[in-house]
């Protein structure tokens, strides 16, 4: 089971619909549907908003700022991360 939590709507929209079929990313819409149905025995999205997912849009950017074909593996989550992380964590206690 899985539960994707995500502030793109249309990302959620596309996957519970056939709106996106005939579109750029319909292919790629198409792969994830199919990768959830054979992976997993449950599926759902969620809808959060963009603040709750701080966490996630910081990896995205630390990822996005790697180099292309260079194997970077981290044994620890770099300190920008961990400092949202740690905020979040204070802000739920």
């Amino acid at each position: 089971e899985i539960v994707l939590e995500t502030d793109a709507s249309q990302v959620k929209q596309a996957f519970y619909s056939d709106d996106f079929d005939d579109n750029a990313v319909g292919g790629l819409i198409a792969e994830l549907k199919f990768l959830v149905l054979v992976n997993f025995s449950r599926f759902c999205f969620v809808s959060v908003s963009r603040e709750c997912n701080r966490v996630a849009h910081a990896i995205a950017a630390s990822g996005y700022e790697c180099v292309e074909g260079f194997g970077q593996i981290l044994s620890s989550l770099p300190d920008q991360i961990n400092v949202i992380v740690a905020d979040e964590l204070s802000a739920h206690e």
